[in-house]
């Protein structure tokens, strides 16, 4: 600890490390989400962020709003106006609506547009054959129990075997009609052709034969259908935002608008965010560097000063506990080690731990399901961590005695270099460094072998 008091001098520097660190990781992490918009949004999407069609045909717009309620069919209208595109009505978005007003469409629109893609889909079909079959009884039972009084004229009748045609002709006729008008022929017709898949009961709804009553409590039940669908209900929010947004593109497509312009803007204007966000990145990557090697050399410098001052007051029983070969090694090679770790600290070691619970949070804000995965996750490295460097650290221990040792081998020989020559002792110095050699590579080689194993574990 008594080392950590020479970074005094550079808090200031420290904070701005941790400063643009901070907005480091911010933008790092901000990066997939933005990759994720690029391709979800900007390729599948159509460029269609909310789930808000642009424009709609007549026929596809009144379609949606027998999905909705009274109050947001009025409010839908606040939204869209009529007019004319290849001598056609569409509903058209207005131009001059705010985010918020936007906002507020998308949600109107989001359930009609679920119930539509439902039903194009198939996802909704035995539902829809199962009320198809319901209301026929029902309305079977209706149309017996108003034809009673024509059994009552003819005893003849047999209510059992009519079809429901003549039991709507019968009840027809009961009201005091002696021909249908062309509501009651409509309607009979419709009754004989009900829908039973969702694209069938599409084209029901959408047809101008069909009784607006009739299409008002069919679209009713589908609705209620749709949303207590367990289909629908295992959907998160987001995944249902995404299918109604598949729903507007499908219709968009069939009004005529072309989608294309949108789609470019948004992928240029997705793609100059993660350009920007890029350029940060390394703006602070630059800055982190720059100030990470300054506290890093004004750190080691300050420490040898200090190393220097505290040997020079050694006394001569205190020098006779200390070679000179380690007091070279200690004032050079291992404070220029400290500087490096230094540096590597403030570049790496702290910017693991922002990422680290930057990740966290941002997985708890978009989907806590998944955050035992990400906790998992941290705690793993962490003690991978932990395993490796308690393996290191006595491997690193004998490094410095390894270094004092063949700095030690290598002052013998080159200050006794001329009796090793009238000796004829060449030969024995040579396996003598070698040996202290490669006890060093040994040391150095697993040390590095096992920080490179780390990397691609973590």
């Amino acid at each position: 600890m008594k080392v950590l008091k020479h970074l005094k001098p550079y808090i200031f520097s420290l904070i701005i490390i941790f400063a643009v660190l901070f907005v480091q990781a911010n933008c790092d992490l901000a990066m997939p989400d933005q990759m994720s918009n690029l391709v979800t949004v900007g390729l599948q999407q159509h460029g269609l962020e909310k789930p808000l069609p642009p424009q709609l045909k007549a026929d596809d717009y009144n379609l949606l709003k027998l999905f909705m309620s009274e109050d947001n069919q009025k409010n839908i209208d606040k939204y869209y106006s009529s007019q004319k595109a290849d001598g056609k009505e569409v509903f058209a978005l207005k131009s001059d609506l705010n985010d918020e007003q936007k906002t507020k469409a998308a949600a109107v629109m989001t359930d009609p547009l679920l119930v539509y893609v439902a039903l194009n889909s198939g996802g909704l079909d035995a539902q829809i054959a199962e009320a198809m079959d319901n209301f026929k009884t029902q309305q079977e039972e209706a149309a017996k129990q108003a034809a009673l009084a024509q059994q009552g004229a003819n005893d003849s009748v047999d209510l059992e075997s009519l079809t429901p045609e003549q039991l709507a002709a019968m009840q027809a006729a009961q009201s005091g009609a002696t021909q249908p008008d062309l509501a009651q022929q409509n309607a009979a017709q419709a009754f004989a052709n009900l829908p039973t898949t969702g694209k069938e009961l599409i084209e029901f709804l959408k047809s101008d034969d069909i009784p607006q009553e009739m299409k008002t409590a069919f679209s009713a039940q589908t609705s209620g259908g749709a949303a207590n669908s367990q289909a629908m209900d295992a959907l998160d929010q987001s995944t249902k935002e995404q299918t109604a947004i598949s729903g507007a593109v499908e219709l968009t497509k069939a009004s005529g608008y072309d989608l294309g312009n949108p789609q470019i803007n948004y992928i240029i204007f997705a793609g100059l965010i993660m350009l920007a966000y890029s350029l940060v990145v390394a703006l602070c990557q630059i800055a982190v560097t720059y100030f990470a090697s300054k506290v890093g050399a004004g750190f080691s410098r300050n420490l040898r000063l200090s190393v220097f001052d505290k040997v020079i007051g050694f006394s001569n029983k205190e020098l006779n506990n200390f070679s000179a070969a380690s007091l070279i090694t200690r004032s050079t090679n291992d404070i220029q080690q400290v500087q490096l770790v230094v540096i590597m600290v403030l570049r790496m070691v702290l910017y693991a731990p922002i990422i680290g619970i930057g990740a966290f949070f941002r997985v708890l804000n978009s989907g806590p399901s998944m955050a035992w995965v990400i906790g998992v996750a941290i705690l793993s490295i962490l003690t991978l961590a932990v395993l490796l460097i308690s393996i290191a650290m006595p491997k690193f221990t004998s490094l410095q005695k390894l270094v004092d040792r063949i700095n030690l081998v290598s002052r013998e020989i080159l200050s006794g270099i001329p009796v090793i020559r009238a000796f004829a002792r060449e030969k024995h110095e040579e396996e003598r460094f070698d040996v202290e050699n490669k006890k060093l590579l040994k040391n150095y080689l697993f040390v590095n072998r096992l920080m490179s194993t780390m990397m691609p574990l973590m």
